[in-house]
């Protein structure tokens, strides 16, 4: 067996996620941990770290920190679909890529190369020759660098020609099908070729997840102040909710998944969608106690015993959907606390006590 085909070592290692949208969404890395699990090997602690929309240039803004603060000891980068579409020239791709590539490696963090999938929506036309040579380029690149190489697009290509669904209806974004071909190519190109992918995901809500809130309707977010912070409470204006939801979403496969791992989403259902949100819950500590609050999908703010401690980060775009996209240091104190937040129609805040997960 070749050096690039021997399974990785995943014990005790970080594996960061670097993407756009298709990573985002996280269902790629659950596919992996669960197939590793079921296989009886324990998978590596899976950090996403990827954001929708994002082209390499993004993913060069914010590498130090969003990847590099974490000090993985592998990272996937997945790249290009954006790129493609936005008419990235085959020559600034490169550079981007390289750029990249340099950094991690530099940072001792081993890469593992996803090329990007095929699109059939009413941009392939200009977008598919692009993909193409950025295909071509990151063969050329990790046979020079001897990089780990995930052949998502021409298991994708495959797959479309032999009339299997793969994409969503947009004909960019990938369907669950989809995800178990690209985990195919993920676990392959990590030397785990003999671990089969699961059919199914087993979903649950997320460990440390604050499950119990109320929620009504805010004009903006300027409503929230260290003035009138600690003087909200809950009555019959507000909407009790607890998490996971228990309606499932029948039309969207993707996110009745997020739903499931507690997201609280389609909150236009209770409340009103024309406006901001403003969500409260309160518990109680034995004693003081250092935690990391997870943020993610469209919570905007976090107020803790009346001091804001998060605000979300727009100077190098958006910070994607995705559980833990940032982690806050915080103190919950011994006795009751508060925890205000705003968001649009859409939340996830979960409690660990590292930020090693």
């Amino acid at each position: 067996m070749g050096v690039m085909n021997q399974p990785l070592n995943f014990e005790d290692k970080r594996l960061a996620f670097l993407g756009d949208s298709i990573t985002d969404g996280h269902t790629l890395i659950l596919l992996m941990e669960q197939s590793l699990q079921v296989a009886g090997i324990i998978p590596p602690i899976c950090t996403n770290v990827a954001v929708c929309g994002n082209c390499a240039s993004d993913m060069l803004k914010r590498l130090e920190r969003d990847v590099l603060g974490f000090a993985p000891d592998y990272c996937t980068l997945s790249v290009g679909v954006n790129d493609a579409n936005h008419q990235v020239s085959v020559s600034d791709y490169q550079q981007q890529v390289t750029q990249l590539l340099d950094q991690l490696d530099q940072a001792g963090i081993q890469v593992i190369l996803l090329t990007p999938t095929p699109n059939t929506s009413s941009k392939a036309v200009t977008s598919t020759p692009l993909v193409n040579a950025y295909v071509d380029f990151l063969n050329q690149i990790a046979a020079k660098r001897q990089l780990r190489i995930a052949q998502v697009n021409d298991a994708f290509t495959k797959a479309i020609a032999d009339q299997i669904g793969v994409l969503t209806g947009d004909g960019i974004h990938v369907d669950f099908a989809g995800y178990r071909i690209m985990a195919r190519c993920v676990l392959d190109a990590m030397g785990y070729a003999h671990v089969p992918v699961v059919e199914q995901l087993k979903l649950q809500p997320m460990p440390g997840l604050i499950d119990h809130w109320h929620i009504r309707a805010v004009s903006d977010s300027s409503d929230v102040t260290s003035q009138n912070v600690m003087q909200f409470k809950p009555d019959d204006t507000w909407h009790e909710l607890k998490l996971p939801l228990s309606e499932p979403i029948q039309e969207d496969w993707w996110l009745d998944q997020e739903r499931q791992r507690g997201f609280a989403v389609n909150l236009d259902r209770y409340v009103d969608a024309s406006k901001y949100n403003l969500a409260l819950t309160t518990f109680t500590e034995p004693a003081d106690r250092q935690i990391y609050l997870n943020t993610g999908a469209g919570l905007q703010t976090i107020w803790l015993n009346g001091q804001q401690v998060y605000q979300v980060y727009t100077a190098l775009g958006d910070s994607g959907w995705h559980a833990g996209r940032e982690r806050i240091a915080a103190t919950f104190k011994a006795g009751t606390n508060q925890l205000v937040i705003t968001c649009d129609t859409s939340f996830f805040l979960s409690v660990s006590e590292t930020d090693r997960w």
